[in-house]
Order: C-alpha cells, then sequence, then structure tokens
C-alpha cells in the first residue's frame, strides 16, 4: 500500500516555508500484533537534485515493504530551494569548517544544504516515532538508507543526531551507498555509535 506526499514537517526558506512530502509504503501481509521494522529512505542528487520518486529508490522501497518493513521515502529542502537553518542546526552548521563550506560552495552547492537535508531527515525520522501506532512500527528498529548526499545525509543523522534531538530516536542501523561522511572525517564515529 503506496500513501503519496505525506506532509512531514515544514522547511525554512529563503522566501518562506515549504511542505517537506515523503511516500509511504505498507506491507499488504497480514497485519500481526507485532510492530514492524521501519525504514527511511534519502534520496541523493548532489543537494542540486534527485525525489523520493527516483526508480531505484521506488524499487527499495517496493522491495522492503514486500519483506514487512514500513517504508519512507523522504523529499529534502534543495540547494537551489534556498534554505535556512534553524536552532541547533543552525549552530552545527556556523561551527562547520570553512573548508568544508568550501568544498560545496566550490561544486556549486548552497552550503547550508547539507545541514537542511540532515534537518529535514530529522524531522522525517521525528514523524516515523509519532507515526508508531497509526503505522505499527517498532521505533526501535528504524533504519536509514541513502545513496550518495542521501548516504551522506543518513551518516549525518547517524553521527549528528545525538548532539541535536533525543537518543531515542537514534536510528537502529545506517546504509550508506555511494556517500561518506563530511569530509571523510571520520573522527565523528565512536565505537559503539
Amino acid at each position: 500500500k503506496v500513501t503519496d506526499a505525506v506532509v512531514y514537517g515544514q522547511g525554512a526558506v529563503r522566501s518562506g516555508e515549504m511542505p517537506l512530502l515523503l511516500d509511504v509504503y505498507e506491507p499488504l501481509v497480514p497485519d500481526t500484533d507485532r510492530a514492524r521494522p521501519a525504514l527511511l529512505i534519502i534520496h541523493g542528487g548532489s543537494f542540486l537534485h534527485g525525489s523520493r520518486k527516483q526508480d531505484a529508490l521506488v524499487e527499495f522501497a517496493r522491495e522492503f515493504a514486500s519483506r514487512g518493513y514500513v517504508v519512507a521515502s523522504m523529499d529534502y529542502r534543495l540547494s537551489g530551494d534556498a534554505p535556512e537553518l534553524s536552532g541547533a542546526t543552525r549552530a552545527m552548521y556556523e561551527a562547520s569548517s570553512a573548508e568544508l563550506k568550501e568544498a560545496f560552495r566550490g561544486a556549486g552547492i548552497d552550503d547550508k544544504a547539507p545541514w537542511a537535508a540532515f534537518e529535514d531527515a530529522q524531522s522525517a525520522l521525528q514523524w516515523l516515532h509519532d507515526s508508531e501506532e497509526s503505522l505499527n512500527i517498532d521505533t526501535s528498529r528504524v533504519a536509514l538508507l541513502g545513496g550518495s548526499a542521501g548516504a551522506l545525509t543518513a551518516l549525518k543523522v547517524a553521527y549528528h543526531l545525538d548532539e541535536v534531538a533525543p537518543e531515542a530516536m537514534a536510528p537502529a542501523a545506517v546504509t550508506a551507498i555511494w556517500g561518506s561522511v563530511d569530509n571523510d572525517d571520520t573522527s565523528v564515529m565512536e565505537a559503539g555509535a
């Protein structure tokens, strides 16, 4: 069962706010009393383009839903949306290295866009947790899957979420396809994280 274009939050942009959308894929296998694992899919596209509708991601979503997962495939604010950051995410962006910001700007990417994707992924993760009852989700078994910019975002959530959100929201697992932590800075990784 696919529910298209669910609003999971609002994202600040230079011109105001924009709705943040995701698609939900639910298993058709008979429901049980046992809560289901969930998967949040984050698309790639260099923070410049891409969407939750990418063919490979739809295929991933359908496959995982057929195996009993509740899947949410999200969009996030892109560089061209002129994203604005708030609260703890803004502070983390401001504290990030000039070298990292320049690496994004040098690639033609608004250097706030990766942090906006991080902020939006937090909102989508929170939405999944808030939907625990209605979607029958086991919030202790929520995983992230991202490709390219989505992989960078998923890893940023995995290794920085505890700086801005309750630890209870931490993902149980992360699959990063074609991406790495910011600037390949593995110092953010800690044993047991």
